[in-house]
């Protein structure tokens, strides 16, 4: 959070002509009250507030101000503070962080992609390893039964991109370098066990938030689709089966398992309609 502060020079009579006051006389209608006047943005709950403060005399004019957002789309906010009061702007964060500027005041704030912050605390909250029941599964082999679990489940710290492109945005989650090791345990003394290990170069699960502007914009959730990249599975032996069950697991399984979870906690997040939280079109609210 920035906060800005404008404070308006006096201008030397030798310069203008004019008396200063404190050096002469001085018309106490034409002069130019000096307003104290702040400019802050926060981050709330995932929306941006621009605020304009006013602790000295009224603006005599609504100032405009000016948005730059970090995609470069551009946005203007009309505000004026009279005596006393402060009024918030409700700022779009589909475009990411912005710079909400006035020249002629001299006053310029910057935001934070709060959106992104927001979303991407969700991962806080996320075991992928939980997904993973135990055993995986079982499988008959000829007069043997086998029991298959994933042990030592591993994967490095998930990361979360906030894809903007042409109006879209997708949530893209991504779970890189999942590995663990894989044990079948037969069901006799004449069953021997099987081991091996995997290895998943990452997992991605991306979520489209669907925008239609219309006259009151809504925002919504579609689906969630969720892909495994580079798999492989080594098991000794040579018995097929094992990395069938693996590959399987991971290819269906796991994924749809995935993509009911990170749904599940983006409806807990804000519900199916977003229009709260995903706010598309910039809005001042009255003067406080």
């Amino acid at each position: 959070m920035i906060t800005a502060r404008i404070f308006i020079p006096v201008i030397l009579a030798t310069l203008t002509g004019l008396p200063l006051s404190g050096f002469g006389s001085e018309d106490p209608d034409t002069s130019e009250p000096t307003p104290g006047i702040s400019l802050t943005t926060a981050c709330l709950n995932g929306q941006t507030v621009a605020t304009l403060r006013n602790t000295g005399e009224a603006m005599h004019e609504t100032g405009l101000f000016e948005v730059v957002f970090a995609d470069g789309t551009r946005d203007t906010l009309l505000i004026k503070a009279e005596a006393g009061a402060s009024v918030s702007c409700q700022v779009s964060n589909v475009h990411g962080g912005y710079t909400v500027t006035n020249q002629k005041l001299g006053l310029t704030a910057t935001a934070d992609d709060c959106l992104l912050d927001t979303f991407g605390d969700l991962l806080a909250r996320f075991d992928l390893g939980s997904l993973i029941p135990s055993p995986l599964g079982s499988q008959d082999m000829a007069v043997c039964t086998y029991t298959i679990f994933i042990k030592n489940f591993k994967y490095d710290a998930p990361t979360f991109e906030f894809v903007r492109t042409g109006g879209n945005l997708v949530l893209k989650y991504v779970f890189r370098k999942v590995r663990g090791d894989v044990e079948a345990t037969g069901s006799s003394w004449a069953c021997a066990d099987i081991d091996g290990s995997f290895r998943v170069a990452a997992i991605v699960s991306e979520t489209a938030i669907i925008i239609n502007e219309g006259g009151t914009p809504e925002v919504s959730l579609g689906t969630t689709k969720t892909s495994v990249q580079g798999l492989e599975v080594n098991i000794a032996g040579g018995l097929g089966f094992v990395a069938d069950w693996i590959l399987e697991f991971f290819q269906d399984t796991l994924t749809t398992k995935i993509s009911r979870a990170i749904e599940g906690e983006l409806n807990a997040l804000a519900g199916s309609d977003l229009s709260s939280l995903v706010i598309v079109r910039s809005g001042c609210g009255e003067a406080e």
